[in-house]
């Protein structure tokens, strides 16, 4: 009897390591499913970001300069109120990086790597074209 103990023991013990193992690894482990979410949560951030900023350009009659930034936003609007209450982050909490264009702009984050130009970096104008 106390064999049948002991090797049930063990299992379960195996059983909680491995648990352990897996919940502390697999969030650093990237999937398909995982990246599409990250990609949509960050798509969504960026058009909620957008939206502040044709705010900022309906009542100022231009974007904010890419010398200023995403910190145009902090000032008050015409209401009183900031378009922004902090500069906003992606969920690897670095500052989305704003760019004008002649008649656009571009919001980017560097991605999972936080690296500027590399392949998960994700675009505005690439979140548009996911619709």
């Amino acid at each position: 009897m106390k064999k049948y103990y002991k090797y049930i023991r063990n299992i379960l013990i195996s059983i909680v390591i491995i648990l352990l193992f897996l919940w502390i690894a697999a969030p650093s482990i990237p999937c398909d499913n995982t990246k599409k979410a990250t990609i949509d949560t960050m798509c969504l951030k960026m058009y909620a970001i957008e939206k502040r900023i044709l705010k900022y350009k309906k009542d100022y009659k231009k974007y904010p300069s890419t010398e200023n930034g995403l910190s145009s936003l902090l000032q008050n609007n015409l209401n009183g109120k900031p378009y922004l209450k902090k500069i906003p982050k992606d969920v690897w909490r670095i500052p989305f990086k704003y760019i004008k264009l002649d008649n656009y702009i571009e919001l980017i984050s560097y991605g999972y790597d936080r690296k500027e130009n590399t392949e998960d970096d994700i675009y505005l104008s690439k979140c548009k074209e996911r619709i």
